[in-house]
């Protein structure tokens, strides 16, 4: 398996390199259905975050900044100068974190299904996972966070397919305890006053249905940062990468290959 910077990454196609950006569970399997569409116009690189799947174990603090930071070493560990980021629930609040702390090291950003400060429903939902993790352990919180990612009538027709999910991450990193500081940690993370700060193209993307994170939070990124744009559906949930795979790839592979503007440094860059 490749590892650079402490981290598990996969890597495919060719062109400009696009950093997808996991979720809370942290693995790069989460992305398994974009990465072949969106691997045909760029080079796509995705990780297994610090202390989960195949990554080096957690040491020090949990955060988002953290995750940011590993983002970024993971990028210098490949020799990236600069990546297009699309982040999908943690991985956009991380997408956001890297956007503005390292801006000279990112093309346009899609954020998907995520925010930039606590919400009361995102809150009181992670609040009842956390307690199901605690009283009745890992494997009643994966079966609440598919209920809420995925939804009733996608899980009844689907029930094979998520049970081996929940076998597999119930024998992977991260433990109780880590799952349990992961979930404050994106709990806490708030960069909404900064967000007027961030001179990229942003694209954010949510569904109207999603039971995790309201969409309301994901549109006030968009009503934040200058000029960003949004792509709302109806429905698709929490799990819009998934469940709307085909349409998703083609919003972020248009957003991502628009014709840039004169004064775009990423571009001017490129050979």
């Amino acid at each position: 398996m490749p590892q650079a910077a402490g981290l598990w990454y996969e890597a495919h196609g060719d062109g400009r390199p696009v950093m997808l950006l996991s979720g809370l569970s942290g693995v790069a399997r989460g992305w398994s259905a974009q990465i072949a569409p969106l691997s045909r116009h760029f080079r796509v690189i995705a990780h297994d975050h610090r202390g989960t799947g195949a990554s080096a174990a957690q040491a020090g603090a949990v955060s988002v900044e953290a995750m940011a930071e590993d983002a970024v070493a993971l990028m210098d560990a490949l020799g990236i100068e600069r990546a297009h980021l699309v982040g999908h629930s943690t991985g956009g609040a991380t997408a956001l974190a890297v956007a503005l702390r390292c801006p000279a090291r990112v093309g346009r950003v899609v954020v998907s299904s995520t925010w930039a400060a606590p919400h009361p429903e995102f809150l009181g939902g992670f609040q009842a996972r956390l307690q199901a993790l605690q009283q009745h352990g890992k494997a009643a919180y994966l079966r609440m966070s598919a209920e809420m990612t995925f939804g009733t009538a996608w899980l009844d027709a689907n029930r094979a397919e998520i049970e081996a999910k929940i076998a597999r991450d119930l024998a992977e990193p991260p433990d109780p305890e880590l799952l349990a500081r992961r979930i404050a940690a994106i709990c806490r993370f708030d960069m909404a006053r900064a967000l007027p700060q961030i001179a990229l193209c942003v694209l954010a993307i949510y569904a109207h249905d999603d039971r995790v994170v309201p969409w309301r939070a994901t549109q006030a990124i968009a009503d934040a940062v200058p000029g960003a744009r949004v792509r709302a559906f109806a429905q698709g949930g929490h799990a819009l990468p998934i469940l709307q795979a085909a349409d998703y790839a083609q919003t972020v592979v248009d957003f991502l290959a628009e014709a840039p503007a004169a004064s775009d440094p990423f571009e001017r860059a490129a050979p």
